[in-house]
């Protein structure tokens, strides 16, 4: 799985004139820094991190870029290296900041490297009494840059009298204050509200440490989320001078409350924000700043979906010029800005222009989701230009490019479908269009997309080909559900473009953002403590069939006619039989007096060859055995290819199978060998008792402990797959909704299939 870097991504500006090793005029240099601790508490790391983030706003010829722009860098250009990622957005060089505890307080090392020769600057280790921990940014800071300064790399001015003056002026926190503050960074954004108590404690120790003063804003709005008071609020301080280095701090803290804000889809909000941020800026004399410049271009965003196409078009072009009177054509975010700027032009009619934008835009020939992008634009400015040979070909290679890196279920893949789809229509292929509306509507099914704007567009382009067919009583259906879906998913964007705020992102267990909201919708329903007993282990015959039907369709090599299920059956099986086959059943009820562990039985019988394993929780082992009568026990024991294990779902599977608590342990046990393919259910079990966070970290130790083996899992409702040699799942499609009844003991599809795949 990719593990995105989480520093801090630097601009720094040099001087005409300055000795650099190429471009003796103007040149922006970028530099990212990454701090990496041993053995000291994650909120220390994150608190030297900020800091370093904090201190270079001192700098007037230092520009930051952090949080949501640096992701977006990262998951657009990653091409298997963070160096080389960080290289092709722009950055020149790295700045690694490294500290362990030692015998007389925090030992600590940096190094500045050029990405693109590889030169090396390097301090020499230092210990700090681990009280002055807060000092280790300055001292990193000044030290690197003037060794940098003398080497030639930077410009003098960077290391200026005037400029070391500011950076010593920021307060330095005390070591309890440090570690507060790294804490309330560390949850700002997944829990504001705890990030303020932390923020609070911080400016208790230290009533001057006005960066902590200055994140409140964002926590608390954060938590808050009325923009209106956000601005008389401000107006009201006296702690916090706008016209200096706090009223950049603040700057930054609105602009991230703008990020925020759109991303939750509160429009208003975000603007409100921007329009904080802007002024913040300006007050500070950074008004030409890349802060500014990208606070304009996510200003161009939001008006798009204000439906201000010229406002936006305006702020796109202003912060192109902004970025290139600063020389940073070769960064990242003048890309990025070139994308919704060239669909601003084909708008007003200038696709040739918009074009010439998109080839500029172009960062690598390697194929990065960034290329994606480009790919997906440049289809929809030739298909305003009505040529949709180019068109179609630019669609399916953006498309080609997000399954490889395994977003296809993501929102992205889908709008990209969209556009096709219309395109084809447009072109009178109707049917290859409503085969596309209706691959659309079974992956937002699958995934649980419900009123989505793919899944809007495609019922209203599926209503328009049979209105357009004489069908007027289904097209009405279809359009009557579009309308309905659109008045609840407001306006659409003045003008379609497709934007790196839309890129499509990566969890811990592998899963899209889409995947990963389907999964855990499922999780946390109910709290097993609270149930009775004979509701905790409460089953019929019956229940979970659908599990049954999609192995024996697996497993039968004569079912071919499915495209989905060859290849499920090629990367689960892969010529394996059943003997190869481990069967995992978590929380099957064995404990059930009139039919103990009945679903996990039906499997031993119908696949006779595969291995079936019933893991359930020791206290529901020892009802199995000490009070279900001995006549159903023999018959649940009696088939030599089912297992009783007593244990924890959540907890790691791997080390439960190789441990001793099973029933019966004299009973003969197939090794589970590396390469067999294995199999989990959790259905009504740890998938409606266990929240989110563990069943996260569940599918994670799925993933380490077996990596090498493919692996099914049958969650819920939802069918997750793990190729072998991968940690990643993905959501490979769905089972029917017969046997997650809570009330009633029933079996009933409601009319879908015992199971439905994810088209590929």
């Amino acid at each position: 799985m990719r593990t995105w870097f989480s520093g801090i991504l630097l601009f720094l500006t040099t001087v005409a004139g300055s000795a650099l090793f190429s471009a003796p005029e103007l040149r922006r240099f970028t530099v990212t820094a990454r701090v990496q601790c041993l053995d000291t508490p994650e909120e220390l790391r994150r608190g030297i991190e900020a800091l370093i983030h904090d201190d270079l706003y001192a700098l007037s010829a230092v520009d930051v870029v952090e949080g949501r722009d640096l992701e977006e860098l990262q998951r657009s250009l990653y091409t298997g290296s963070i160096e080389e990622t960080l290289k092709a957005g722009g950055v020149d060089y790295l700045i690694d900041v490294r500290c362990r505890p030692g015998k007389s307080g925090l030992v600590f090392q940096a190094s500045l490297r050029q990405l693109l020769t590889g030169a090396l600057i390097s301090m020499e280790e230092q210990t700090l009494p681990q009280r002055q921990a807060g000092q280790i940014p300055f001292i990193v800071i000044r030290g690197l840059f003037l060794r940098a300064s003398e080497k030639g790399l930077i410009s003098s001015s960077v290391v200026a009298a005037s400029e070391q003056s500011r950076l010593s002026s920021a307060v330095r926190p005390q070591f309890d204050t440090l570690l507060a503050y790294g804490r309330a960074r560390q949850f700002e954004h997944v829990d504001p509200v705890r990030s303020t108590s932390y923020l609070r404690e911080a400016m208790v120790i230290d009533p001057d440490f006005h960066q902590a003063y200055a994140r409140l804003f964002f926590s608390y709005y954060a938590n808050h989320t009325i923009s209106r008071p956000a601005e008389i609020d401000l107006q009201s301080q006296r702690r916090v001078r706008t016209d200096g280095l706090a009223g950049i701090w603040l700057a930054r803290a609105f602009y991230d409350l703008g990020v925020r804000a759109h991303t939750m889809g509160n429009i208003p909000n975000a603007a409100a924000y921007q329009r904080i941020t802007n002024g913040l800026l300006s007050g500070a004399g950074r008004s030409r700043s890349l802060l500014a410049a990208l606070n304009l271009h996510r200003t161009g965003q939001i008006q798009l979906l204000m439906i201000q196409p010229y406002q936006a078009h305006y702020s796109f072009q202003t912060a192109r010029e902004m970025l290139e009177s600063g020389e940073q054509q070769n960064t990242f975010f003048y890309a990025a800005n070139l994308l919704p700027l060239s669909a601003a032009y084909a708008a007003d009619g200038k696709p040739d222009l918009g074009l010439r934008l998109l080839e500029r835009a172009q960062r690598s020939d390697r194929p990065t989701l960034f290329t994606a992008l480009v790919q997906a634009n440049t289809a929809l400015i030739h298909a305003k230009a009505g040529d949709a040979a180019s068109a179609l070909e630019k669609f399916r290679t953006a498309r080609k490019i997000l399954d490889d890196e395994g977003f296809a279920s993501s929102t992205l893949y889908m709008s990209v479908l969209v556009q096709e789809a219309n395109l084809l229509r447009s072109t009178g292929e109707t049917r290859t269009a409503e085969s596309i509306y209706s691959e659309i509507l079974l992956r937002s099914r699958i995934l649980g997309m419900d009123a989505s704007r793919a899944q809007a567009d495609a019922f209203s382009g599926l209503g328009m080909t049979r209105m357009a067919r004489g069908e007027s009583q289904t097209a009405r259906h279809y359009l009557q559900n579009a309308s309905f879906m659109q008045l609840r998913l407001g306006p659409r964007p003045a003008f379609d473009s497709f934007t790196t705020s839309q890129l499509p992102e990566r969890t811990p267990a592998g899963f899209t953002t889409e995947e990963r909201n389907r999964v855990a919708s499922y999780t946390g329903a109910f709290q097993y403590s609270r149930h009775a007993r004979h509701v905790q282990a409460r089953t019929y015959a019956g229940r979970l069939d659908d599990t049954n039907v999609i192995l024996r369709d697996l497993f039968d090599r004569t079912m071919t006619g499915d495209t989905a299920l060859n290849r499920l059956r090629q990367e689960w099986l892969n010529g394996r039989s059943q003997d190869e086959v481990h069967f995992l059943d978590i929380g099957p009820a064995i404990a059930n007096r009139q039919s103990p562990g009945v679903t996990a039985v039906s499997l031993a019988r119908d696949f006779p060859e595969m291995n079936v394993i019933a893991l359930d929780l020791p206290e529901q082992v020892q009802i199995f055995e000490r009070e279900v009568s001995p006549v159903l026990r023999r018959r649940v024991l009696d088939f030599p290819n089912f297992h009783i294990l007593a244990g924890n779902g959540v907890h790691p599977l791997r080390k439960q199978i190789l441990g001793s608590n099973w029933v019966e342990r004299s009973k003969k046990r197939r090794t589970l060998a590396t390469g067999d393919a294995i199999a989990i259910r959790a259905a009504n079990s740890i998938d409606i008792y266990e929240t989110w966070p563990v069943i996260e970290r569940h599918l994670i130790d799925i993933g380490a402990d077996f990596e090498a083996n493919p692996v099914l899992y049958l969650f819920n409702r939802s069918i997750l797959f793990k190729p072998a040699g991968s940690r990643q799942f993905r959501i490979a499609g769905m089972i029917s909704r017969a046997g997650f009844d809570h009330m009633y003991e029933t079996f009933n599809r409601a009319g879908e299939p015992a199971y439905t795949l994810m088209p590929r």
